[in-house]
């Protein structure tokens, strides 16, 4: 949510810029990321509380509070070439890397985050249920997935490497 708003002297005030722009610029959702956590759980909720679109985190679970969102469908309707309104349904999942609490060890008291590939196959038939095409967001930049690592957060390309053996 941005260093330079989280390092001033107390809480901002009104709408994060971040959560501004996206606002302006029409988002229906957002997944949340493990750079979003570093000044905490408070200021996350913060800088959040006005966006006028889900943020989502499927495979993370708060310990105290509510969980973000972990799916959402967004509605749409499009017009096929002979003037038909077909009604259209986007399922759509957001994750955050599983070692978010690793990397941020205060976090760990207060969150879990779950392997990205189990959360995935949870929940895509709930979202196919609801009658939607889905589709999810890595973390990272995504790349074809090969032959996933349990816990990957961006396969095939996860640093340190995962030894063939455990592949």
């Amino acid at each position: 949510m941005g260093d330079l708003v989280a390092r001033r002297s107390g809480p901002f005030a009104g709408t994060h810029p971040a959560i501004a722009a996206m606002n302006a610029l029409g988002c229906d959702a957002a997944a949340l990321g493990n750079h979003d956590f570093n000044f905490g759980l408070p200021f996350l909720r913060r800088a959040v509380a006005r966006a006028r679109f889900p943020m989502l985190a499927a495979n993370l679970t708060v310990r105290r509070g509510a969980d973000f969102a972990a799916t959402c469908v967004i509605e749409r309707e499009l017009t096929d070439p002979q003037g038909n309104r077909l009604p259209l349904r986007i399922g759509v999942i957001g994750f955050l890397p599983p070692q978010t609490e690793e990397w941020d060890q205060d976090l760990r008291a207060v969150m879990r985050s779950d392997d990205i590939l189990d959360c995935a196959r949870r929940l895509a038939p709930r979202l196919r249920a609801q009658g939607s095409i889905w589709s999810w967001r890595w973390p990272t930049a995504a790349s074809a997935a090969l032959s996933p690592c349990p816990g990957w957060s961006t396969p095939p390309m996860r640093w340190p490497p995962c030894p063939a053996s455990t592949c």
